[in-house]
């Protein structure tokens, strides 16, 4: 059946709350994150909430999406947000329409509203340097905030990358160290890099440590690039 078919005559609307949960189960089961989960489930949480604000009755079309996603922009809900909560739902089409629950897929093709591009604007010297000095302390965890600085400076790394870290990514037995570092969803995909000239704490798990002197970085690829990393929002993957 073609997309945007009405739907099929005497073919009841289906309970969306109650297949909700199904779906979610069914995401579970094919192990995907509990992030995805929990975004997928709040989207369609969410369409269902306006569409009883509104006194209508929530329906998988074109046109109730549509107003959907009107509405939270009006709201003034980010892009991003309206970007989730509409393949939320597109998603959950999917699901109902392969598992026989709805006829057909209306909502297959419907492109997802415009995503504004952010400008991040990189740290100067000073910013960096004032960070750097923040950490200025005996703790192990001043000792632990200034190498995350420094490995993002040098590596340029993402915030997000560096919170999806694990002690056995880090490679101090090769020259020079490397870092391994897991992008992608779930973390599934990696790559290395090389922090020419970044040294570590002997001790990173436990107990106090001598303060190390730390050398002034050296940029892997572009400082600008770097800088910025480190004034990106830290997100979950």
């Amino acid at each position: 059946m073609l997309s945007g078919m009405a739907r099929a005559p005497g073919h009841p609307q289906p309970d969306l709350r109650d297949l909700l949960t199904s779906w979610e189960l069914s995401l579970r089961a094919e192990r995907k994150s509990p992030q995805t989960v929990k975004s997928y489930g709040d989207g369609v949480r969410a369409f269902l909430a306006w569409a009883e604000a509104a006194e209508v009755t929530p329906e998988l079309s074109r046109a109730q999406l549509r107003r959907f996603i009107d509405a939270l922009l009006t709201d003034g809900a980010r892009p991003s947000t309206a970007v989730s909560r509409h393949l939320a739902v597109r998603r959950f089409s999917a699901w109902l329409a392969d598992e026989g629950e709805i006829p057909v897929d209306e909502l297959l093709g419907v492109k997802a509203p415009k995503l504004d591009k952010p400008v991040i604007q990189p740290l100067t010297d000073e910013q960096l340097k004032a960070l750097l000095k923040s950490c200025r302390g005996s703790d192990l965890r001043d000792k632990r905030d200034e190498a995350i600085i420094r490995l993002m400076y040098t590596t340029g790394m993402r915030a997000g990358e560096v919170v999806a870290l694990r002690l056995s990514d880090l490679n101090l037995t090769r020259n020079p160290p490397a870092v391994i570092v897991r992008r992608g969803k779930g973390a599934r995909a990696a790559s290395s890099h090389s922090p020419p000239r970044l040294r570590l704490p002997s001790t990173v798990t436990a107990g106090p440590v001598a303060r190390t002197a730390w050398p002034t970085p050296t940029p892997f690829g572009s400082a600008t690039a770097a800088r910025s990393s480190l004034t990106t929002p830290c997100t979950r993957r």
